[in-house]
């Protein structure tokens, strides 16, 4: 039996391949190392935590400190906080004694990564993002293997150890379940607004004022995060009870409820992270993407010109964007469907989940 410990910041292909190590080595044994915390600073509960522990995947909490290149008091403390971050991790990896490590970015990932090496742990990293992340960077050259999901990401990476997986798109996303069980009798035309698994204050402040207008014609299912779902709510409460049904705000939605909503919304409108541009490229689905304006060199934004070829794509600018001028774009914004092969280049490859679990397998060299 072989024990394989999974961590990073980015978690829809962290459980993607979860998923394909379960159906391929029932036996193994997995550990997740994440945050239980959406951020340092609140006490909601982070999904990552919520998820992994549902999926029955035991789960050890570490605390650590976040990189940054922009400096202030708040990004100086916080780096102070990563060798505290290591130790933690290098605690849980001497009591857990795994075979191999596998990360996928961010700052827990990469305190993981370090704490592997540190004990000659076999190490895996896969990058997301069309703008490598700092954690992969510092990773890169002590890792054993370099996932990454676009070709040009090889410049960035020592090219002998650096393989083009793309990114892990959950199963259910390409099947997704015959309704929306949250609202079996939802009425069509959707559009479906999600910030993410935290979601977006800045986008829930758009939407409030344009929601009266939308749901004339659309039912709005609003994804808030679990921050902001209790004023989502109190402004439901506040619509005109004839159509108060057609807005429909909810804290998070898991994969089969999204993947619903991927495959039969009229629009979505969201953040543009990796994982969720490889979503809208798999399901076709029309776009206006806004994405994160402080995201490291413009990583969001990068992420999202990956799908500007197709005319059903929508790039909108957080920093001047208007609620007005987002209704303007959601009235002449049509759902489409376009080549995946040509549009989106991060999962041009079949099933990269299996191929990253090949490659766990080949670096478990006594692998049986």
């Amino acid at each position: 039996m072989k024990k394989v410990i999974i961590s990073g910041g980015h978690l829809t292909p962290a459980v993607s391949v979860i998923y394909e190590i379960k159906s391929k080595h029932p036996d193994w044994s997995l550990l997740f190392i994440g945050r239980k915390t959406a951020t340092e600073t609140e006490k909601v509960i982070s999904e990552e935590y919520r998820i992994i522990r549902n999926m029955k995947i035991p789960f050890e909490v570490i605390n650590s400190g976040r990189l940054s290149v922009n400096l202030s008091l708040n990004t100086m403390l916080s780096i102070f906080k990563i060798p505290w971050g290591m130790l933690m991790a290098y605690k849980i990896l001497r009591r857990q004694q795994p075979d191999i490590v596998v990360t996928f970015g961010g700052y827990i990932g990469l305190a993981v990564g370090l704490a592997a090496k540190a004990m000659r742990i076999k190490l895996i990293i896969h990058e997301q993002a069309a703008v490598p992340g700092l954690a992969n960077l510092i990773l890169a050259p002590i890792a054993n293997r370099i996932c990454i999901s676009y070709p040009f990401l090889h410049k960035y990476f020592p090219v002998h150890k650096t393989i083009l997986t793309g990114i892990p798109v959950r199963d259910i996303i390409l099947a997704p379940p015959p309704a929306f069980s949250l609202k079996p009798d939802i009425i069509q035309p959707i559009l479906y607004f999600t910030g993410g698994a935290t979601g977006s204050k800045s986008i829930n402040e758009l939407i409030y004022p344009i929601v009266a207008r939308l749901i004339r014609n659309y039912t709005v299912v609003h994804q808030t995060g679990r921050a902001w779902i209790n004023q989502a709510r109190v402004f439901r409460f506040k619509l005109r009870g004839d159509r108060r049904g057609r807005y429909i705000p909810v804290a998070y939605l898991d994969g089969p409820e999204h993947a619903w909503l991927l495959h039969h919304s009229r629009l979505v409108i969201s953040r543009s992270g990796a994982n969720t541009v490889a979503e809208i490229a798999a399901t076709g689905v029309a776009a206006i993407f806004i994405p994160l304006p402080w995201s490291r060199k413009s990583e969001q934004l990068r992420n999202a010109q990956m799908l500007s070829s197709s005319k059903h794509i929508r790039i909108l600018d957080q920093t001047t964007l208007t609620a007005t001028a987002l209704y303007e774009q959601i009235l002449i914004s049509k759902k489409t469907t376009f080549p995946n092969q040509i549009s989106a280049p991060a999962i041009a490859k079949a099933k990269p989940q299996g191929e990253i679990v090949s490659l766990i397998e080949n670096e478990l060299t006594d692998y049986a």
